[in-house]
């Protein structure tokens, strides 16, 4: 009588273990994030948050600020009292803004212009060329003092050539921008 055994050989799973450990070889380094990726996002997410302040102070409508603290990488978002258009930068301010009320910047990238020139039609020095590195907005949406414009530059400690821009335009509307080293894109 001959018994049959179902399974595998060493050698049939060997093969297939190698050809398992091929296949990660060449994706896992396709899975990694790369330092241009961190700051692309990173101008993104700061992209949709300065819209969502002005949204929010469109819809509630009150004067709402994101204040850039360069030295602790970070930016802080908040709404103004009720018939106010002043700011205290207190925490009833933020509370009032809701979800977006502080946002730190991604491991290692950091407010910086890097080896990037001025984005075209944004001259200005440092990494925010925003008037007191501050972004406001009235209850209009509308960027204020009326027509202040400006940019907010980003790049990673680990390669200063690739930097994304954040540009705020005079009527409040926000456009996210990378250069490559050699192009604003």
């Amino acid at each position: 009588m001959r018994h049959h055994h179902r399974g595998f050989t060493l050698i049939e799973m060997l093969v297939v273990m190698s050809m398992i450990g091929i296949m990660a070889a060449i994706i896992a380094p396709r899975l990694r994030v790369s330092p241009q990726q961190r700051v692309r996002a990173a101008a993104v997410q700061l992209g949709q948050d300065l819209d969502l302040v002005r949204t929010r102070a469109l819809a509630t409508r009150r004067a709402a600020r994101v204040v850039f603290n360069l030295t602790e990488n970070r930016y802080d978002g908040y709404l103004a009292a009720a018939g106010v258009t002043t700011f205290t930068e207190s925490e009833a301010e933020q509370d009032s803004l809701g979800s977006m009320r502080r946002r730190e910047l991604p491991d290692n990238v950091i407010f910086g212009r890097g080896e990037a020139p001025d984005v075209p039609g944004y001259a200005g020095s440092g990494s925010v060329t925003l008037p007191d590195a501050h972004a406001e907005f009235n209850s209009r949406g509308l960027s204020e003092p009326f027509g202040t414009s400006g940019v907010v530059y980003m790049t990673h400690l680990d390669d200063p050539t690739f930097v994304a821009a954040v540009v705020v335009t005079a009527g409040g509307a926000m456009r996210v921008l990378t250069y490559d080293g050699e192009n604003w894109r």
